[in-house]
């Protein structure tokens, strides 16, 4: 099966470094894939990966990433997914503060502060209100099937929401997908800890973290869809900087996360804030100072982020919150290329483009003259 794939470029390391992500193009219809190569010797744990695949096969919906297919390839294994266009949110993340911290080093060598006020208010309004309104909706609707199914994402974050080229918003990563259902039975509550999420651990919702008697249930996705809500508004994580104990001790009893923006400086969380996320990055504030989110979307996030879960909303209350009932007719590819195009970020686009694929031309030959890859794994290129 691996014979009938052309690994083209390489978009990235997954954070438990066993698995690598190619755009890769088919020799056999000549389209675009995202392959998904998982090398079994490097895996502590290969039971994430087996339940990725097994989940996603039984599941059919719209807003969720689907697995084409997948197979051994001697000591990987590869998983087919359609061609993710833009990446995940956290690709369009790293891109926007890759072309932030060139311009603003630019920007201090002429000495210019006009232009670096300018780059900080662009950097904010590549995931504004409207563009981030399309993404919520579509996770949301993806999370309000898995949790119809009796099933737990426990993984939503920026790494897992992926954009195409017609920008349609998938949530992917079910690997550590649980449900609530054992051998026939329907859980109120689960107590299990996800096992080797120690790099998602920061977007977990409070009630998994203190694995106590009441457990978790579906709820627990809306919170960590919260904390995703707020990195990419923010543009930095709420808890960025945050040892584990000192970031579980402020999920539980500490100050209360949420949207970043002038009104926080006048309120009396400010000292915490400052001492939480101001101190690793000074800029914050003078970006924080620009920002003037609406009051429906303040609200929206609050209600996702709320520390006891029994108060915490569901996925339908969300979809029929008046900040979703609010939302533009339109896709959200064009809103997205509406706040980078229109504010002259040609460049950051461009290199969106260019992390799937790096050379267009390249690519144009292998399409019209495609050549057979060598049956022995080894001689194909991976980087």
């Amino acid at each position: 099966m691996a014979k009938n794939f052309q690994l083209v470029h390489k978009i990235c390391t997954t954070r438990c470094q066993s698995t690598n992500v190619f755009t890769a193009v088919s020799l056999t219809n000549r389209e675009y894939y995202t392959v998904k190569i998982t090398d079994l010797d490097d895996l502590t744990d290969p039971q994430v990966i087996l339940n990725e695949i097994s989940r996603t096969r039984h599941i059919r919906h719209n807003n969720i990433l689907p697995l084409l297919n997948s197979f051994v390839q001697e000591s990987q294994i590869w998983c087919i997914y359609p061609h993710i266009y833009y990446g995940s949110c956290r690709d369009i993340l790293n891109a926007i503060q890759a072309y932030y911290t060139a311009n603003s080093d630019q920007n201090l060598n002429t000495n210019n502060n006009n232009n670096i006020d300018r780059a900080d208010e662009q950097i904010r309004l590549c995931f504004n209100e409207q563009s981030i309104q399309p993404i919520v909706r579509s996770i949301l609707l993806a999370l309000d099937y898995l949790h119809s199914k009796h099933i737990i994402h426990r993984c939503v974050c920026p790494e897992n929401i992926y954009i195409n080229q017609s920008g349609h918003v998938y949530l992917g990563g079910m690997g550590y997908a649980i449900s609530l259902i054992d051998n026939g039975f329907l859980n109120k509550r689960l107590h299990e800890y996800p096992s080797k999420i120690d790099n998602y651990v920061n977007y977990l919702s409070p009630e998994i973290l203190q694995q106590n008697l009441i457990g978790y249930n579906t709820k627990s996705d809306i919170y960590s869809l919260g904390v995703t809500i707020c990195e990419l508004a923010n543009g930095i994580h709420p808890f960025i900087g945050c040892e584990k104990t000192q970031m579980l001790f402020e999920k539980l009893v500490g100050y209360d996360i949420g949207l970043w923006d002038r009104s926080i400086l006048t309120t009396e969380s400010k000292n915490i804030f400052v001492s939480v996320c101001a101190s690793e990055n000074p800029k914050v504030i003078a970006q924080i100072q620009r920002r003037c989110f609406s009051e429906k979307f303040r609200n929206f996030v609050d209600l996702c982020v709320v520390k006891n879960h029994e108060f915490r909303a569901n996925c339908h209350q969300l979809l029929h919150h008046t900040y979703m009932k609010k939302m533009k007719l339109q896709s959200c590819l064009s809103t997205f290329q509406i706040s980078i195009i229109s504010e002259g970020l040609v460049e950051l686009q461009k290199k969106i483009k260019n992390k799937t694929i790096q050379n267009q031309s390249d690519f144009s030959q292998i399409v019209q003259k495609p050549t057979t890859p060598s049956k022995n794994i080894n001689s194909w290129n991976f980087d």
